[in-house]
This record gives structure tokens, sequence and C-alpha cells, in this order.
């Protein structure tokens, strides 16, 4: 007999714990691009899993969300992605979440005396978001991090049923 599920996972709380340590070790390495795929796919799933299987109730629930609409857009494109603007379609209202995406290596500091030794720059990812879900979220940017937490932190409330 052919179970269903990937190997033990088989509910959306099952792999919201893959989301969760996806997240863990993304803040350990968050420049690393491997990760950050892993981990947007395994997020952009979850309305499938929630709503068992039906695409078109994910569909919806993804409409619905801006953090979901950010998350699906980056975790289909990604194997097209490039870390600009895309160009706009005369007569067409904004259709992508994510307007720019952006690295930044960022100093940071050995200590309260920075003069002595810089710790090695790190990579970071920034989005730019386009102008729907930035009213929506609050905030026209947030680094590739903030994004994360806010999906773990969605997924949290949403499976305790209070999404």
């Amino acid at each position: 007999m052919i179970d269903s599920g990937v190997f033990q996972m088989k509910t959306a709380r099952q792999l919201f714990g893959k989301l969760l340590s996806d997240y863990k070790r993304l803040q350990g390495a968050p420049a690393n691009s491997e990760l950050w795929f892993n981990f947007l796919v395994t997020a952009d799933h979850l309305p499938e899993w929630q709503l068992g299987g039906d695409e078109d109730a994910a569909r919806e629930l993804r409409k619905k969300h801006a953090l979901l609409r950010v998350c699906h857009y980056l975790a289909v494109n990604a194997k097209h992605f490039k870390a600009r603007e895309p160009k706009p379609k005369a007569g067409l209202v904004e259709l992508y979440p994510v307007a720019r995406t952006t690295e930044v290596y960022i100093d940071r500091l050995n200590g309260p005396d920075p003069s002595p030794q810089r710790a090695q720059a790190q990579l970071e990812f920034y989005l730019e978001l386009s102008m729907l879900e930035a009213t929506e979220l609050g905030v026209t940017e947030l680094s590739a991090l903030d994004l994360a937490g806010r999906l773990v932190d969605f997924w949290r409330e949403y499976l305790a049923g209070r999404g």
C-alpha cells in the first residue's frame, strides 16, 4: 500500500514544522540562496496543504494576504528572478507584489569600540514592495529575513485558528 504524504509529512502542521526548521537555518545563514529557495517553496505550499489540496481555495487565500502573494511570487519566479525592477506594461496596474530586490553588504562592528576591528561584511537581501502590498503590510521595504519571520508568524496564527 502506498502511503500519502512526503515521508512523514502528511499535514499542514507538519509542513509548518519544516518551515520553522528552515527559518532557524536561514537565521544562521541569511545569504544562503539554497536555504531561501527551500523556505519560500515550503511556505508557498502551505495554503494547498492546509486547504486539502484545493488549488482554487489556495489561490483565494493568496489573493487575500499580501505576505502570501509576495511569497508565491518569489517562489514561482525564482528561476527567472533578477534583482531589478520589472518593466512596466502599458496600461496595466502593478502586477508584481515585489517591485525590486536588493543585495546589501552590511558591516557589523565588533563590540562597543568601532575603530579597532570590523567584522566581515554580511550579505543581506531586501525587497521593495509594490504599492498594494506596501499599503497592506504598512512598509515599503523589508528585509528578506523580516519577510520570513512574518510568514512564520502568519502561519502560526492561521494554523492556530486565529488567521
